[in-house]
Formats: C-alpha cells, sequence, structure tokens
C-alpha cells in the first residue's frame, strides 16, 4: 500500500481521522504503524460506491484484535484521494436484533 501511496494519495492529503495525520508523508506514517502493529489484517469489502467526488467504502476486519464494521470515505481530485473520514464500529457480542452487520 505505501508503494502506490505517490500514485493514488494527494500530496496534500486531508485527513479527518483524529489518529490520522496530513499529507502524503502522514499517510505513509500512519499505514507503516497500522501494518506493523496489526500484521496480516484483511479488509473485507462488502460495498463501494460513488456520488460525485466522493467514494464510499463499507466493509469489516480486524482492528487491532478487535471485529469492526468501517466506512470510509474519500474524496478524489485530479485521480488522487484528497481527503479521508472514516466511522469504525465495533462487532457486537450481543446484539439485540437478529439482524447481521452485512
Amino acid at each position: 500500500m505505501i508503494g502506490a501511496a505517490d500514485k493514488y494519495i494527494a500530496k496534500d492529503l486531508i485527513e479527518h481521522n483524529p489518529s490520522g495525520d496530513d499529507g502524503i508523508d502522514g499517510f505513509k506514517k500512519d499505514m507503516t504503524y497500522l501494518t506493523q502493529n496489526s500484521p496480516g489484517q484483511v479488509m473485507d469489502i462488502r460495498r463501494v460506491s460513488a456520488d460525485g467526488d466522493l467514494v464510499y467504502v463499507h466493509g469489516k476486519t480486524s482492528w487491532f484484535g478487535q471485529d469492526v464494521a468501517f466506512v470510509d470515505i474519500y474524496r478524489i481530485k485530479n485521480g488522487k484521494i484528497a481527503e479521508h473520514w472514516d466511522v469504525i464500529q465495533n462487532w457486537p457480542t450481543n446484539a439485540t436484533n437478529p439482524h447481521p452487520m452485512f
């Protein structure tokens, strides 16, 4: 992923996750941290949608040992990711309804 950053991430990336850093160098730093601290992580992408310059990705993964559902939102400018938001929800052990998350 880090090798593809120069091709797909804008140099002045705006990161809205309060734990993330702005810019392509911040993105590379954050991805290095994540890959070192969550080895073998697999993203199970369930849905991808686009609306104008926004792309939405919905899926599940294991985040530092905790199963989670996530939505990443990307704003695309000049063919690169220029802005990023995300929402992460822990996978419940006891749901109050019978509906699966996916």
